[in-house]
């Protein structure tokens, strides 16, 4: 708080002011779970006070649309999370992260899919054949948009934006 206060010139006065406010905040309902990574900290507290994420995956099913087996396969593979605990913990986050989408206010989702991912086997047979109608079923939420990309040769990384009411969109690549 104090760099960005120097670098946007307040006045000491109204530093003082924005770090008391900070102080009083209350933590996010992610703060419980202690042994997510510091930087997907940052990623959930934009993204629970965005009104949209935009969303590209390029070999997954995005995190906001998977279940929680097909999640627990992606961190099992992915996350190198050293216990089964520090995994569950993880699907928590992820399960929680997805109830915005049907809030009173839901998030608004736009997320292109790569082809590749609806045919990547993540986890076991019953859980991609758990995960694919979770993907189809998702047209049922007015406030998303999903597009399949076709696959082709080359990779581009995952790429996520927010944005909210007070804020321009937030980018960043995973």
């Amino acid at each position: 708080m104090y760099v960005l206060s120097e670098f946007y010139g307040l006045s000491r006065e109204d530093r003082d002011k924005i770090v008391e406010l900070a102080r009083q905040k209350e933590l996010g309902w992610w703060h419980q779970h202690r042994d997510i990574p510091e930087w997907f900290e940052s990623y959930v507290g934009l993204e629970s006070e965005a009104h949209t994420v935009l969303n590209y995956q390029d070999g997954t099913i995005p995190g906001l649309r998977q279940t929680a087996d097909y999640a627990r396969a992606v961190f099992s593979a992915d996350v190198g999370a050293t216990s089964d605990d520090q995994i569950e913990s993880h699907v928590t986050v992820r399960m929680q992260r997805q109830k915005r989408l049907t809030e009173e206010s839901p998030l608004q989702l736009n997320a292109v899919i790569n082809e590749s991912a609806l045919y990547r086997a993540v986890g076991s047979v019953d859980v991609m054949r758990e995960q694919l109608p979770t993907c189809w079923s998702a047209r049922d939420f007015p406030t998303s948009t999903y597009v399949s990309s076709r696959s082709r040769p080359g990779h581009m990384p995952p790429a996520r934006a927010a944005s909210s009411s007070c804020s321009s969109p937030t980018c960043w690549r995973t």
